[in-house]
């Protein structure tokens, strides 16, 4: 089953990462314990425990888990075997690579460089988070 609307951020206060349903507001960026729902009242973010998180570390979970059961956020940084259909020797190639978000085809996909592909592409396998996020400066 896939979790919508997931996300997880690097604290601003420097103590670790959050899970959680992300909130912005006057350009700060919110992560919140999903446990308290995903209705926040304007009036008292309180509330809701919030906590500040630094916005270009903020992720989307895209619902699939790499084969240690990781899950895979938007940002993180893997590495993955691709089997390519043109190839001299018709071994998987091991790539490296960032997730992100393809607005125009409105899938998740493994950047590696000069090529991406669908993360639910069947050629792309063995798939595993080496860095749970690209922190951006």
């Amino acid at each position: 089953m896939r979790e919508i609307g997931k996300y997880r951020g690097q604290r601003k206060d420097g103590k670790g990462w959050l899970e959680g349903n992300v909130i912005y507001a006057n350009g700060v960026a919110y992560i919140f314990d999903k446990e308290h729902g995903s209705y926040v009242d304007d009036e008292d973010f309180a509330a809701y425990n919030l906590c500040e998180v630094i916005p270009e570390t903020v992720g989307m979970f895209t619902g699939k888990n790499d084969k240690n059961g990781t899950e895979i956020y938007g940002g993180c940084t893997c590495k993955a075997n691709w089997h390519c259909a043109i190839t001299y020797d018709n071994e998987p190639h091991q790539i490296e690579g960032t997730i992100e978000w393809d607005e125009t085809c409105l899938v998740w996909q493994f950047d590696y460089g000069h090529r991406s592909v669908a993360l639910s592409d069947e050629n792309l396998t063995d798939i595993e988070v080496i860095d749970i996020h690209e922190e951006k400066p």
